[in-house]
């Protein structure tokens, strides 16, 4: 009699649905009066069969089956319940569920009325549940944060089984659509996946944090003594919390934050997936475990948006996120390995004291950014300290530093005690920093490269002092910088470390108080300069220190000068007003393309074996050559003191000094290759 109708099974057996019934004092025993016990012991552990737990509407809001003694539920059996229909939980003994359930997910099917819970312990059919089916009700303003965390705790006795080992199970928490208020923090202990229906802010799931500022207490808090994966995706954590979020520290994860993610005695790890947090959490997330971010968007944070702040984090990914109006870092870092794809940092550091992203303290091996829009007041991404090998910046677009005089820098790398190994900045654009778009002072055997950028209009603000304002900066601790393949727009380059490769750039300034490309007294060691362009209005386009061996290779520049020891190869220096060789411009050529009216090339006093080249670029405008006082060309019929000239496009001489007074024409090229009415004529005083 305890048989309602029989259902053919996919593996042919009788499913039997059997109606458990209510009126028995309790589920767990045998009182022949068709009580849960009574049905399983009837049908055993072998039969597939339903439990059908139905709602009697007379009997109020709600039907409740009640369970005092020690219950287990066998596999074999699903739980199917009426909206309305609940198992109480009425004492300290547990049921144990290891069949599936067939339930709304937004009904209430368990309750607990002493400290006995629900287990899923053994379970192999059951993978998704709601908090709702503890009690959680969407949009109501009452706290669901019990309900969550019974639902949480049932649910990692499916992952925990057996205790030690997940073995790969993860249950899943779903959420509905709507708002869940939370007054304290969940606790998520083991391999678990929790999932709403979307992070929009129309609509989808909101996980809303109403707890009292100042108690350290987070949203989400993620500890686990086991090797174990939690996933949060889809849905949305929101602080409304009384008072300004604090923090005590960072130890054992304190602090007001959205997720804290801490180290336990198991390896774990933490994947967060289309989530938004917003409002003023102290931090976003905290973590001090390997840690890994897609589409994440974070807004209005009161400190970082991500602090990972532990040695145990060996690495970390981030891809498509985006920090938005923090107050301080978009992503402070002291992890292994860092891997950012895509990322947006914009208006972090708002109180002009941080950074975008901060690299600090631990190892950095092979740190990877790609793609991304920086729009912060400091230092876009500063990377220091530690051991940082191989880290990579590439393709990331549109780094604004908004900070007054040296407050906005791009991107930033000094070693602060520890040893910065390579780092590659490539392909990125750099748009108005207020101080440096790059800025890089560190010791040892540090190569930064900086690569096929863009940098556009640095140095838009007042320089605080003499470092600041620079396209590009390298300080004097810096060793191995490679600059190659770059366009520098209204910005101009410093250097003042050793060992650099600047070559295949396209510098214009037209700052009137600065040089274009600099390389300071303190630039040590080789230096290659090689096939740039550099122009504008400035002052010279190259000035190069006394302190470095360069090779000097194809550069076209309006100006070089410079007390180095040089090995020049010629660069083209055009003139469109008179000027003075100097010394070391020797083996360079010198045009006037674009003049107006004649340009006079006045020579350096004559020194053995300085050579130079001048050519008539623009026809109609003459090219003159006076040599010092009381030097001569020894060309054509000049005399001492006078100067050398042609007006004719295409022609051009080259002067060697041959001893401490006179100057010899070794090459001379006329524009119809007729040398005996060659236009290069004695032009008088």
């Amino acid at each position: 009699d305890l048989n309602i109708v029989g259902n053919l099974t996919t593996d042919n057996q009788v499913n039997y649905v059997y109606c458990v019934n209510s009126s028995s004092v309790d589920q767990g025993v045998d009182d022949d009066n068709n009580s849960v016990k009574d049905i399983i012991d009837a049908v055993g552990a072998t039969n597939k069969a339903t439990l059908y737990f139905r709602h009697d509407p007379s009997s109020g809001q709600f039907t409740d089956y009640t369970v005092s003694s020690s219950l287990t539920i066998p596999s074999n059996f699903t739980l199917k319940f009426d909206s309305g229909a609940r198992l109480e939980i009425a004492s300290t003994n547990d049921v144990n569920i290891r069949g599936s359930i067939k339930a709304e997910s937004g009904q209430q099917i368990f309750k607990y009325s002493s400290t006995g819970v629900v287990s899923f312990a053994g379970s192999t059919a059951s993978r998704t549940f709601y908090p709702e089916w503890w009690g959680a009700v969407v949009d109501d303003g009452v706290d669901d944060l019990d309900a969550i965390q019974n639902a949480v705790d049932a649910i990692k006795t499916v992952a925990d089984s057996p205790p030690t080992d997940n073995s790969g199970r993860s249950g899943i928490l779903a959420f509905n659509n709507g708002s869940y208020k939370i007054t304290g923090t969940i606790n998520l202990t083991g391999s678990i996946i929790m999932k709403g229906t979307g992070m929009q802010l129309w609509k989808g799931t909101s996980l809303r944090q109403y707890a009292t500022a100042g108690d350290d207490t987070p949203l989400i808090y993620i500890n686990t003594d086991i090797e174990s994966t939690t996933i949060i995706q889809d849905l949305s954590l929101e602080w409304y919390g009384t008072g300004t979020a604090t923090s005590s520290g960072v130890d054992s994860g304190d602090g007001d934050n959205g997720i804290t993610i801490i180290h336990g005695t198991g390896q774990n790890r933490a994947v967060i997936d289309r989530v938004r947090i917003a409002g003023k959490f102290y931090n976003a997330i905290q973590s001090d475990e390997r840690l890994i971010l897609n589409d994440v968007h974070v807004n209005n944070s009161l400190n970082n948006a991500v602090l990972l702040y532990s040695v145990n984090v060996d690495s970390a990914s981030f891809t498509n996120c985006a920090f938005i109006n923090i107050q301080k870092s978009g992503l402070v870092s002291n992890a292994l390995i860092v891997h950012l794809f895509n990322q947006e940092m914009y208006q972090c550091g708002i109180d002009g004291l941080t950074d975008g992203m901060d690299y600090y303290g631990a190892d950095i091996v092979h740190g990877f950014i790609y793609g991304g829009y920086f729009n912060n007041d400091y230092n876009e991404i500063r990377i220091s300290s530690g051991l940082i090998s191989g880290a990579k910046i590439e393709f990331a677009g549109h780094f604004t530093s908004l900070g007054d005089n040296d407050d906005g820098i791009g991107i930033t790398v000094y070693d602060n005690g520890g040893t910065v190994e390579t780092v590659t900045i490539s392909g990125c654009t750099f748009w108005s920093s207020n101080g440096n778009d790059v800025y890089t002072n560190t010791g040892g055997n540090t190569t930064t490269i900086v690569e096929g950028c863009n940098l556009f209009a640095a140095g838009s603000g007042t320089p605080a002092d003499a470092q600041d304002n620079y396209s590009i900066y390298q300080g004097p601790l810096s060793n191995q910088m490679i600059v190659t393949g770059n366009l520098i727009n209204e910005g101009e380059v410093y250097f003042a470390g050793s060992k650099v490769n600047f070559s295949n750039n396209r510098v214009h300034s037209n700052d009137t108080a600065r040089d274009t490309v600099t390389f300071a007294a303190s630039t040590t060691g080789h230096v290659c300069i090689g096939n740039n362009i550099t122009a504008g209005s400035g002052k010279y386009e190259i000035v190069i220190g006394s302190g470095a061996e360069v090779q000097l290779a194809g550069n076209v520049a309006e100006a070089i000068s410079g007390y180095g020891r040089f090995n020049y190869s010629p660069a083209v220096i055009t003139k469109t007003a008179s000027y003075t060789v100097a010394a070391q411009e020797t083996n360079n050529i010198f045009d006037n393309h674009g003049a107006s009216t004649a340009v006079t090339f006045t020579l350096p006093p004559a020194s053995k074996g300085l050579t130079y080249t001048f050519s008539v670029y623009t026809g109609g405008q003459y090219v003159y050559i006076k040599p010092a006082s009381g030097d001569r060309i020894w060309y054509d019929t000049c005399a001492v003191d006078e100067k050398l000239g042609s007006q004719t496009a295409g022609d051009v001489i080259t002067l060697t000094a041959m001893d401490g007074t006179y100057w010899f024409a070794t090459s001379v090229v006329s524009k119809d290759g007729d040398f005996s009415d060659s236009v290069w004529v004695d032009s008088g005083l």
